[in-house]
C-alpha cells in the first residue's frame, strides 16, 4: 500500500459532502443552479476514491528507491499493475470530466438572466 494521509483526509471529507448532498437531495433538486454543480462534485469524489484505491493496489516502495523512480519515469510506469493503472486512468478521466462539467455549469450560470440571478441570491 502506498498512499498519503492527505489523500485519505480528502476522501473522507468528500464522502461526507456526498452523504450530505444525498441526504438533502430533495432540497438540491429544487434549486436549478445548485443541480448544475452536483455532477462535478460527484466526478471529483470518484477521482478521490480512485486515488486512494490506486494507493491500495500499489506496492510499498522504500524511500531510497523513490528518488530513483522519480528520475526514471519509464521505471515508475511499471510499478503497480493493471488494477493500479486502471484506477489511475479513472482518476485522471474523472478529474478531466469534473473540470469540463464545472466549466459547462459555469457557462450555463453566466447566461442566466439578471432578474433570475437576483431572485436566486440570498439577499434577494
Amino acid at each position: 500500500m502506498m498512499f498519503q494521509f492527505s489523500e485519505l483526509l480528502t476522501l473522507v471529507s468528500g464522502l461526507v459532502m456526498l452523504v450530505y448532498l444525498a441526504y438533502h437531495a430533495h432540497r438540491v433538486a429544487g434549486i436549478a443552479h445548485l443541480r448544475l454543480l452536483v455532477l462535478p462534485v460527484v466526478l471529483t469524489a470518484v477521482a478521490w476514491i480512485a486515488t486512494v484505491l490506486e494507493g491500495v493496489f500499489l506496492p510499498a516502495v522504500p524511500a531510497h528507491d523513490l528518488v530513483v523512480l522519480q528520475q526514471a519515469s519509464i521505471v515508475s510506469a511499471h510499478i503497480g499493475g493493471p488494477i493500479a493503472h486502471a484506477l489511475n486512468l479513472v482518476e485522471h478521466l474523472a478529474c478531466a470530466a469534473a473540470a469540463l462539467a464545472m466549466l459547462l455549469a459555469l457557462v450555463r450560470l453566466s447566461k442566466v438572466r439578471p432578474e433570475v440571478r437576483q431572485c436566486a441570491s440570498p439577499s434577494g
